[in-house]
């Protein structure tokens, strides 16, 4: 997907996710959500991690390409089941939000840091070239775009979880959801899924497992090349 588009959908999300978290009232910080055992403080503090990871890897030295070219790691290859899903891996992971998210003495101070960091990663993103590789922290090396796509999954699929727990209605945006949707059905993604009659926030919601589904109605998204990809 070009990099300017995977810039304006982050730029949207992250916009529409602060000027939520920036209204919640602080009570509602400690409400519970279903990435368990995270509250609304810890999964903001997670997103805030996710978010702050760009500016490290551009400020360091682009990665060679590896060979041969297709060795390069795809959005949808980042979410391959492997040790970054793995019980060690989720253990830190649950650990460092929930420490992460009681630093800061407010959940308004939280929801500044994360508008930051949103805003910079955009902001450090656009005067990069298109073709411009990066290194994960799991030594994954990624084409910038690629690496923007699990950015804005992370900001609009969590965000879903953070709309749950707070009992609001989601606010995942449209730019977003065109990304998410590349990213699971590749470069023909469908608005609807024929019989199920589903929008397509009920499909994103469905294929990254924030709602049940039937084995029919996996069988109906597998049968539209739904890539069922490992989730937080």
């Amino acid at each position: 997907m070009e990099l300017d588009l995977v810039l304006d959908a982050l730029d949207a999300e992250g916009a529409a996710a602060a000027e939520v978290m920036l209204g919640v009232a602080e009570d509602d910080f400690e409400r519970p959500t279903r990435c368990e055992p995270w509250s609304v403080r810890a999964l903001l503090a997670h997103l805030l991690v996710a978010s702050n990871r760009l500016p490290v890897m551009l400020a360091a030295p682009e990665p060679p390409e590896p060979q041969p070219p297709d060795a390069l790691v795809s959005a949808a290859g980042y979410y391959r089941p492997d040790e970054r899903f793995g019980r060690d891996a989720t253990r830190t992971r649950i650990t460092t939000a929930t420490s992460d998210g009681a630093t800061f003495t407010t959940g308004r101070a939280l929801a500044e840091a994360f508008d930051g960091a949103c805003k910079e990663m955009v902001i450090v993103a656009r005067p990069e070239p298109p073709r411009r590789l990066v290194r994960t922290r799991w030594g994954d090396v990624m084409s910038l775009s690629d690496f923007l796509v699990t950015r804005v999954a992370e900001l609009g699929i969590h965000g879903l979880d953070l709309a749950e727990g707070l009992g609001r209605t989601p606010w995942l945006t449209a730019p977003a959801a065109d990304v998410i949707a590349w990213l699971l059905l590749g470069d023909t993604p469908i608005d609807s899924v024929p019989g199920l009659g589903w929008d397509r926030l009920t499909l994103i919601e469905a294929a990254t497992g924030r709602r049940p589904v039937s084995d029919t109605e996996r069988a109906l998204l597998s049968g539209h090349g739904v890539r069922w990809l490992t989730f937080g």
